[in-house]
């Protein structure tokens, strides 16, 4: 895949704003990204349909995901934000192309003059009162294409500003998911942790009751309090992290704190698609991704804001004209006498502005090769981080089923231990060990199953979804 979307896109980006480079760039530098064919890190001959990547949360098959996520959609105040950036690029596309039409202006006044004594005249007339009501028009010819190019330049700002608020949109989405897999993470470690410190109650019990028989030593029952207690330690870590991701929930959805405690206090299973098809074309990506599409329009931007800077270095010629009566006396004003008019073109030369107008140009051209530079490095900074996560994600769910596979076999030896120490054939170092291993890899397992689902979550993201269904 030599020629790629993104290298044709860049290319005609450049070409249709006038091969717009910096006055210290390389003429023979080459402008095009190479985009790889498949990912390193393969995932299988499948595509993922654009229509499942803009509603991905739905994949998890969570009612309560999907709503809290539809519920941000409408209260998420960075959401919000995005939205009035649309209007304020909205307007000010308004305001650029105002330019092409000629302007109007009203004006009325009424000026009382007295001149001095030493003027010399009449004494009647150094004191007089001057009237006059108006209309002054102008109307600028764009001969070098300034006004058309910040009409092309508020162009790409509302569609960049349109972008950024899909950009929002697929952020929220997935911070949200992020922090509602938190959470159910969050509720099972609890119920392990909570699991544990009744095992090893019933073990306290146990070393004290063979204590008490003068079957073991008082060592053994310190040790079974300590053991207890390092479990019961790991709790209030847990609830708080809880509540933080219920803080971090809340202010996502637009709700002040406390307001979703009762209704995500019932423990749920952490949730993940049962079909996860992953494979995308990278071109399909970087065509996508919301964040690509914003810098490519901010590309454009810069662009023909070269054109407008180097248009301030020619003449402007403006067709200007006024209507308005004038006349001392208000009862005169709407006289035939009293109407003076003004009309024909009017030429503005910059002839000495102390280099400030070839200052802009060049300023205005490092800007586009910043932003071209830019589009360049989040392009392969896309790439890098769909590849990471995907890896992260497989590997991720390698680890979780070793996991699996250790917590059944911990269970399993803790129940064995307890049999032998209660029959005297293993000393109670046997069955610290046991149960400490068995806590570590529920509390490892159970955070390795969340962790899993956030990767997933970060794939999405990364792949570009999340954006309005309607409008793609």
């Amino acid at each position: 895949m030599k020629a790629t979307w993104v290298a044709c896109s860049l290319a005609c980006l450049l070409l249709a704003t006038g091969c717009v480079r910096s006055r210290n760039s390389d003429p023979a530098r080459n402008h095009e990204i190479e985009i790889p064919e498949a990912w390193v890190f393969d995932t299988g001959p499948e595509r993922l349909a654009d229509r499942t990547l803009a509603v991905w949360w739905t994949q998890f098959e969570d009612p309560a995901l999907t709503a809290l996520v539809e519920e941000a959609f409408g209260a998420n105040v960075d959401l919000q934000i995005a939205v009035e950036r649309v209007q304020e690029a909205s307007a000010l596309r308004v305001v650029a192309a105002g330019g092409r039409l000629p302007s109007a202006s009203g004006n009325a006044a009424v000026v009382h003059t007295r001149l001095s004594d030493a003027g010399g005249g009449a004494v009647g007339d150094r004191s007089f009162t001057f009237n006059s009501l108006g209309l002054d028009a102008s109307w600028e010819i764009d001969l070098w294409g300034r006004i058309r190019q910040s009409i092309e330049a508020a162009d790409a700002n509302v569609q960049a500003a349109l972008e950024g608020r899909r950009l929002v949109r697929a952020l929220v989405a997935a911070q949200v998911a992020g922090s509602y897999l938190g959470i159910r993470e969050l509720q099972l470690r609890q119920r392990f942790a909570e699991e544990n410190v009744a095992r090893q109650q019933e073990t306290l019990k146990l070393t004290r009751d063979r204590f008490s028989a003068g079957l073991v030593p008082k060592l053994d029952v310190h040790q079974a309090e300590l053991n207890l207690a390092r479990t019961e330690a790991i709790l209030p870590r847990l609830r708080q992290q809880h509540q933080a991701a219920l803080r971090s929930l809340e202010v996502l959805t637009g709700r002040t704190p406390g307001t979703l405690a009762q209704r995500l206090e019932q423990e749920a299973e952490i949730p993940m698609p049962s079909d996860i098809t992953l494979h995308e074309f990278p071109a399909n990506v970087i065509r996508r991704r919301p964040d690509l599409r914003v810098a490519e329009q901010e590309l454009l931007a810069a662009a023909a804001r070269v054109g407008v800077a180097k248009a301030d270095l020619y003449p402007r010629i403006s067709l200007t004209g006024s209507f308005a009566f004038e006349a001392r006396e208000t009862g005169d004003l709407f006289d035939g006498n009293a109407l003076a008019t003004k009309f024909g073109p009017f030429l503005s030369v910059p002839i000495f502005q102390g280099g400030r107008l070839r200052a802009q140009v060049d300023a205005a051209e490092s800007r586009a090769l910043q932003a071209e530079l830019r589009y360049r490095q989040l392009v392969l900074s896309s790439l890098e981080e769909v590849e990471n996560s995907l890896s992260a994600f497989r590997e991720e769910q390698i680890r979780g089923t070793t996991l699996q596979q250790g917590v059944q076999a911990s269970s399993t030896a803790v129940l064995q231990v307890r049999s032998l120490y209660e029959n005297g054939l293993v000393t109670f170092l046997n069955v610290l060990d046991a149960e400490r291993s068995l806590a570590a890899v529920q509390d490892e397992a159970a955070a390795s199953l969340g962790q899993s689902a956030r990767n997933l979550v970060t794939v999405y993201r990364a792949l570009g979804g999340g954006w309005e269904l309607e409008e793609r």
